[in-house]
């Protein structure tokens, strides 16, 4: 029987080779096509120079800026540390230990910056402190594991890990580039440019993080958006800052990854292999990387929190500290987008209350747990209900009566209205299929959500059983408890209220169920990794790397959809892309911006390429403009802009006209206002094409006041 075991692992390791090595090879090939596709034919053509200067150019941007990136994670990983030295855990797996230590002291670093820019401390100064501490204190706690390093490789590691490089090209790839740049179903960045980077930059330049009444969407929780003003502080511009942020962003999703092999560590070391290679291999992640969004933070939080909850299960003498730091991440993942509140909040606050009531818990940890989530996310409710009254604003304004300026009832009315179920997704019949077209079957989620939910129910059916014994039986040694029991449990709720709250309270974006992947990942993870099933353990290499190549084989069709190698090849100059592609205004308008003539923004709110002299306001925000128009006559409207210091206003028709179709529109703000304006002073002065449709009509139009002086 022992021969036999070993030569069944024998095997299956010989089978693992093979699947790597050929899926690193695929991917390889996939690659060349990918970036220069005569490069096997003519090695020596043009085309194949202008695809090595573009990866040049990756490998230079992901260098600089990742450097000033990772300063700012080893900072984190150095808080992280210490705080757990304090609470008094430690994960006996070393590299788990620092995984969680990182996402601790990244939580951290986010409140510690939105801490000192409440007080007005934004700048170079105080950042590069913050990370000074971070890496004396990094050196102090890390020295100790050097000593432990091993000085051998196991070649069987190398050949499972070996093919996550793939994804981890593909995301600083895709991260290389400015923001606004990819992708065309995102608006090309418009969230990023509107407020994810565009509310940070306008806190740099004030100094200090301040309420702003024409952007509604700086009052959401920021966490992952204070780590990218802390990376814009570190640059001290944040122009400079935004591919910085953007390799932050890709750390994040390197974290996640080892996030999960913690967290699947905790049921067995190949479940934690298992769910890394597959979690790595989320289509996603890399699409994620390309923006600078927040998913990537709240997926790593996520993770770190379920490790937290499953440790205290594990270990009952420390179970009310690994608790207190589970709610901590819970809080942070809040802290990242509000749907994490139902959807991860409420279903492990659920599961708690459950194990209290099998005793697996002491009530203490339950308290602490709770206590956990609103310390970590208090600091933006505080924030909201200091500024707004409402502390969850611009959410629940039928419950919480606020008026703060630039928002009114009206701007709650149409709020609500431009982020309800689209009216073409209200039946159920409709919902359901948005769901298969945006979750199981998404591109963007690969094979893993649908993989997971049916792993789900095929786990739950065996425990039902009395089938519980999970992958810790491949290591015959281990006297811990078996954690698949409550991981199972754990896991489902958080896919049926994932499910649930995607279904009916949201406007069934894709993103907004992205935090299924952790839940999804590791119960595919355990499933695939029973040990009962020797059939399938021989196999098993092949089954995880078909599915890495199926969710890598959807990341490089989107690249290759969105000409993200003609991109690389045309260079990734820093600045000059945006405008060479898409919008050739920024230039001319921030070049005319000044404080005796500023530049007034009428539909486009994308701040971030702007500067300080150029205002904006987003559509869910009262307009001041708007309301003037809707008041005066055309004279006293343009006396109105020049008694404001106001010597050009430009006209986005295309925000204007896509705006109005959907999320509304200020009804006074119409073409035919700017042709009565004409008549009483308002002169064109350049109207602007988009390069890539210069047949098309101007997407915006820049207006000078005629009395406005020559800059």
């Amino acid at each position: 029987m022992v021969d036999q075991n070993a030569r069944s692992q024998t095997s299956a390791r010989h089978i693992s080779f093979i699947a790597a090595g050929l899926s690193y090879l695929v991917a390889i090939v996939v690659c060349i096509f990918l970036w220069s596709p005569d490069l096997l034919s003519t090695l020596g053509d043009a085309g194949a120079g202008m695809a090595l200067a573009g990866h040049a150019a990756v490998v230079r941007i992901a260098l600089v800026e990742g450097s000033f990136a990772l300063f700012g994670v080893l900072a984190a990983a150095g808080f992280g540390a210490f705080c757990l030295r304090i609470i008094r855990v430690n994960a006996t797996e070393r590299l788990s230990h620092w995984t969680i230590a990182t996402a601790l002291g990244l939580g951290g670093c986010a409140l510690v910056v939105l801490g000192v820019g409440l007080l007005g401390f934004i700048n170079a100064i105080v950042g590069w402190s913050i990370v000074a501490v971070g890496l004396v204190l990094f050196v102090i706690y890390i020295r100790p594991d050097l000593q432990h390093v091993p000085r051998t490789i196991d070649r069987n590691q190398i050949f499972w890990w070996l093919p996550i490089a793939l994804p981890l090209a593909l995301a600083l790839t895709v991260a290389a580039f400015e923001p606004g740049l990819l992708w065309g179903e995102e608006g090309n960045g418009y969230d990023v440019l509107e407020y994810h980077l565009g509310g940070p930059k306008e806190y740099l330049e004030a100094g200090r993080i301040e309420y702003l009444p024409h952007n509604v969407y700086t009052n959401f929780p920021f966490n992952v958006e204070m780590l990218y003003l802390w990376m814009m502080m570190l640059r001290g511009d944040a122009l400079a800052g935004a591919l910085t942020a953007k390799m932050l962003n890709v750390l994040l999703a390197v974290l996640a990854v080892f996030a999960m092999r913690a967290l699947g560590r905790l049921i067995a070391p190949t479940v934690g292999r298992s769910a890394a290679i597959l979690f790595a291999s989320l289509p996603f992640l890399v699409y994620l990387s390309g923006l600078a969004y927040v998913e990537n933070g709240m997926l790593l939080f996520s993770a770190a929190a379920l490790y937290c909850y499953l440790c205290g299960i594990q270990d009952q003498r420390c179970a009310t500290r690994w608790w207190l730091i589970a709610g901590a991440w819970v809080g942070l993942a809040c802290g990242c987008k509000y749907p994490a509140v139902p959807m991860l909040a409420v279903p492990v606050a659920l599961m708690g209350a459950l194990h209290i009531a099998l005793r697996k818990v002491t009530p203490t940890a339950f308290a602490c747990l709770l206590i956990g989530i609103a310390v970590s996310f208090a600091p933006w409710l505080l924030k909201n209900l200091i500024a707004t009254g409402n502390p969850v604003f611009p959410l629940a304004s039928d419950v919480f009566e606020s008026s703060p300026p630039g928002w009114d009832a009206e701007c709650a009315a149409r709020w609500q209205a431009g982020h309800a179920i689209p009216d073409n997704a209200r039946a159920m019949g409709d919902r359901f299929a948005s769901l298969g077209d945006q979750v199981l079957l998404s591109w963007k989620q690969g094979t893993l959500i649908s993989l997971g939910i049916l792993s789900a129910i095929g786990l739950a059916f065996l425990a039902i059983m009395g089938q519980t014994r999970s992958a810790t039986a491949d290591n015959s040694n281990d006297k811990s408890p078996n954690l698949t029991t409550p991981a199972i449990p754990l896991c489902s709720i958080l896919i049926v209220s994932n499910l649930y709250v995607w279904l009916f309270h949201t406007h069934l974006i894709d993103r907004f169920a992205v935090g299924l992947a952790v839940p999804a990942v590791l119960m595919l993870a355990m499933f695939l990794n029973r040990p009962q099933w020797q059939v399938l353990a021989r196999v098993r290499p092949l089954v995880i790397w078909g599915i890495f190549a199926i969710n890598m084989a959807a990341s490089l069709q989107y690249m290759n959809k969105n000409q993200v190698a003609l991109l690389v090849r045309n260079g990734l100059d820093n600045g000059s892309m945006l405008r060479d592609y898409f919008t050739p205004h920024y230039e001319v308008v921030n070049e005319l911006a000044r404080p005796d003539a500023k530049v007034l923004l009428v539909g486009d709110a994308r701040k971030f390429y702007y500067n300080a002299n150029v205002d904006y306001c987003v559509t869910f925000n009262q307009n001041p403009f708007a309301d003037a128009a809707a008041n005066l006559e055309p004279s006293e409207l343009m006396q109105w802009l020049r008694d404001r210091d106001y010597g050009y206003v430009c006209v986005d028709w295309v925000e204007m006209r896509r705006l109005r179709q959907t999320y509304g529109f200020w009804p006074a703000l119409t073409p035919d206002l700017f042709r009565e304006l004409q008549a009483v002073g308002l002169a064109p002065v350049q109207s602007f094409r988009s390069p890539v449709a210069p047949d098309r009509p101007p997407y915006a139009t820049l207006f000078k006041l005629s009395d406005t002086p020559e800059p």
